[in-house]
C-alpha cells in the first residue's frame, strides 16, 4: 500500500511550488518512489494530443468565462485516458505529466474568482486504483480502513480539503482491480464528480476503447467517451 493512505502517514500540507523540488514534489503528490525516479531520470516524449492537452491546460482547468475551446471544441475538465499494453511506460508517462501540470501553476480558482487553495495554485495527486478501490472495499466493513477510506476520497474529490485535494489527479491502472459493481460504482461517482466540476483527471489503463463497454458496462464506457480524450500510448522515447 502506498506511504500516503496510511493514516499513520497522513496526507502532508501543501507545498510551495516554487520552493520545492521535483523529487519534493512528486513525493507529496504521492508517486511511488520508483515511478518517481523513472519519471525524473528520463526524457519523455508526449504524443501529439497530449501535449495539446498540456498546452491547453489554462482553459482545461475551470476556465471562467466559456465552457468549450473555441478552435479545438475540447471541454473544460475534459480528462485524457493513456491507454495501451502493459509495460511501455504509461505510468512513467503519467507521473511526468501531474508534475509538468503543476509546476504551470495554474491558477485554483472556482467560477467567481475566489480561490479555493492559500496559494493559488493547482496541486496534483497520484493514486494506484488497484489499490484504492480495495482499501474501499476493505472500508465498508473496517473502521480503521475506513479512516484512511476518508482520506483518500477526500484527495480525489474536487472542492476537497485544501491539504488533501487533487486538483489535477492521476488514476493509475484502472482494469487491474477487482471487476465488481462496487468498484465500477465507486470509479464512476469520483470521475463524474470532478468532470461536472471541471477538475480533469489523467487515468492510465491496459483496456482499449473497444473493450471499455465489456469490462464496465454501457453506462461508464459511455461516459469515458464523453468526457476523456483517449490517447494510445506507444512505447516511450527519450528526448
Amino acid at each position: 500500500m502506498n506511504k500516503h493512505y496510511r493514516k499513520r502517514n497522513p496526507y502532508p500540507t501543501d507545498l510551495l511550488i516554487d520552493g520545492s523540488t521535483d523529487s519534493q514534489l512528486m513525493d507529496h503528490m504521492g508517486v511511488p518512489p520508483r515511478v518517481a525516479g523513472l519519471a525524473l531520470r528520463k526524457g519523455i516524449v508526449y504524443p501529439g494530443p497530449v501535449q495539446r492537452w498540456i498546452d491547453d491546460a489554462n482553459h482545461t482547468f475551470r476556465p471562467l468565462d466559456y465552457e468549450r475551446d473555441p478552435i479545438s471544441g475540447d471541454l473544460a475538465g475534459q480528462g485524457l485516458i493513456l491507454y495501451g499494453p502493459p509495460k511501455i511506460g504509461k505510468t512513467t508517462m503519467a507521473a511526468r505529466l501531474l508534475l509538468d501540470l503543476v509546476r504551470l501553476q495554474v491558477e485554483n480558482t472556482d467560477p467567481t474568482g475566489k480561490n479555493w487553495s492559500w496559494h493559488g495554485w493547482a496541486m496534483g495527486r497520484f493514486v494506484d486504483w488497484q489499490d484504492a478501490s480495495e482499501l474501499f472495499r476493505r472500508a465498508v466493513a473496517d473502521p480503521d480502513a475506513d479512516a484512511d477510506a476518508l482520506l483518500l476520497r477526500l484527495a480525489m474529490q474536487p472542492n476537497g480539503n485544501a491539504l488533501n485535494r487533487g486538483d489535477w489527479l492521476v488514476i493509475d491502472d484502472i482494469s487491474r482491480e477487482r471487476n465488481t459493481e462496487f468498484n465500477s460504482g465507486e470509479l464512476h461517482r469520483i470521475l463524474r464528480r470532478r468532470y461536472e466540476n471541471m477538475f480533469p483527471t489523467v487515468i492510465t489503463t491496459n483496456l482499449s476503447p473497444s473493450k471499455w463497454e465489456e469490462n464496465y458496462g454501457e453506462v461508464l464506457a459511455s461516459f469515458l467517451g464523453r468526457a476523456f480524450i483517449a490517447v494510445e500510448i506507444p512505447p516511450w522515447s527519450e528526448k
